[in-house]
């Protein structure tokens, strides 16, 4: 059976070596005959003019399969548009999603808040429509134009074939926009219906009332229960109650309070200060700004300029609301840290908070110490976004100027900057204490200092305090107050 096997392969291996030379010898006499026409002298007007309108008629036919897809697909894009202004919806591509803090509790910041989004959104679809609208009548005048090119070039049968084969590629391609952008609307039907305009990207099944990813927690007014020693010594005679545990319990609920609530009033109080110099430098934070863009085939710098313009004023209307919201929060962490202090001073612990106001001023200053860090990083950073022309394109990794079509501040001159403000030397990567600081930190730094005056007041002349350096070692101080655990009555 091996030996049939191998004879059969030794055939068959022969037929196709005859087949191969057979198919080869009849390609060779096609090529002489290739060969005479391609060098054929007698009739140079009508050589190859078959192969010539083919090649024109197959060129002009994958030009205008372009052009009626770019014509259908902005048609779509400006009936999808006005249809979404009728229903009053945004689609999802076009939804801001920045939110406010979320500690925010009051209803007409929140609603204010919303109304900005809603408001940049709607002139976005407006832009949008327009640029669309264009964008449509030039591919629509382009097809008119090829249409009429083969008109006039009269290919017969070709032109029958082609157009037949058009029409089905053109069919199946608005069949397929037609069902996008019904999966579209309805996707975003129910992100209404669900209330979860500004939040579909969560992963979680629980609907809040508001449309915003808001925490609607707010800090108590005073400090909780479950801090504070309560015990049924209450009902004991006063002789026997252990004095001394009972202030050191209640003195150190009453200074971890007044730590939180004096680093919350100072977060908030560099927070309004920052925003007011980001306007006042005509600037917008990274973290405030809208990163939507127009379609990358706009090119009318008028177009662009409408859009960079709403896209500017929604931030800053942001920039805005977020000084009102963060001055609202000031005022009542103020009003509890001297709330807290009053309270201090009516227990008059003593040394107890002699020693505990130490520790408490070493704490805070630390900790505004490395706020200040992190809004001169955050400022230079965002002034060499404007002097680079990277405002909206920060994040591409490239050093080259943003492309056309992506927004371009207009404001974002050099000469505009104070030079003074940006960082240029190698001081970078020095310690932040020995780094110069932006003028405006400087100066909101010293009128700062001023709001601590009243408990500094309250130490004793001979006590200095000297504030701490390192980043590290603030963190690890300011997560919890180790050393109120050792004080003594």
């Amino acid at each position: 059976m091996l030996s049939s096997l191998s004879e059969q392969m030794r055939f068959t291996a022969g037929r196709r070596h005859i087949f191969i030379n057979f198919k080869h010898r009849t390609r060779r006499e096609q090529r002489n005959v290739k060969l005479d026409q391609v060098f054929n002298t007698s009739d140079v007007g009508t050589l190859n003019s078959g192969n010539t309108n083919l090649a024109s008629a197959r060129s002009t036919f994958l030009a205008l399969e372009k052009a009626l897809k770019k014509e259908t697909a902005k048609w779509w894009e400006v009936a999808s548009l006005k249809k979404y202004l009728e229903h009053d919806r945004i689609p999802r591509g076009l939804r801001i999603l920045i939110f406010p803090p979320t500690d925010t509790t009051s209803q007409e910041s929140l609603q204010k808040w919303e109304a900005n989004l809603k408001m940049a959104s709607m002139n976005m679809i407006h832009q949008l429509i327009d640029i669309s609208q264009e964008q449509y009548e030039h591919h629509k005048q382009e097809v008119d134009q090829l249409t009429q090119r083969i008109d006039e070039a009269n290919w017969g049968d070709i032109s029958t074939k082609n157009y037949a084969i058009l029409n089905n590629i053109i069919d199946n391609y608005e069949a397929d926009i037609i069902q996008r952008k019904n999966q579209k609307f309805r996707r975003d039907l129910r992100d209404y219906q669900q209330g979860r305009v500004y939040t579909f990207s969560k992963k979680y099944d629980h609907v809040q009332d508001s449309n915003l990813p808001i925490d609607t927690h707010s800090c108590p007014d005073t400090i909780p229960s479950s801090e504070v020693e309560t015990s049924d010594d209450s009902d004991k005679d006063s002789s026997t109650r252990p004095r001394g545990n009972t202030n050191l319990a209640s003195a150190r609920s009453t200074f971890l309070a007044l730590e939180k609530a004096l680093k919350k009033e100072t977060a908030k109080w560099w927070e309004v200060a920052s925003l007011k110099k980001y306007l006042e430098h005509n600037r917008i934070p990274r973290g405030l700004r809208i990163l939507i863009f127009p379609p990358t085939d706009t090119t009318s710098q008028e177009s662009l300029q409408k859009w960079e313009a709403n896209l500017k004023m929604a931030s800053m209307n942001m920039i805005h609301q977020l000084i009102d919201i963060s001055q609202e929060q000031y005022e009542h962490h103020k009003q509890e840290v001297d709330q807290l202090t009053q309270r201090i001073d009516e227990a008059n612990w003593g040394d107890i908070s002699t020693k505990n106001y130490a520790i408490l001023n070493n704490i805070i200053d630390n900790y505004e110490a490395d706020i200040i860090q992190r809004k001169n990083q955050k400022f230079r950073r965002d002034l060499r976004d404007y002097q680079q022309g990277r405002v909206y394109t920060f994040s591409k990794k490239y050093d080259h100027v943003q492309d056309s079509n992506l927004p371009i501040d207009t404001h974002s001159c050099p000469d505009t900057i104070p030079s003074s403000e940006v960082e240029t030397s190698d001081d970078s990567v020095k310690d932040s204490s020995t780094r110069p600081r932006v003028h405006f930190l400087e100066e909101a730094r010293r009128f700062r200092l001023g709001s601590l005056q009243e408990i500094r007041t309250k130490l004793p002349d001979t006590l200095t305090v000297t504030p701490g350096t390192s980043g590290i070692q603030t963190r690890a101080r300011s997560k919890n107050l180790r050393p109120l655990n050792t004080m003594t009555n």
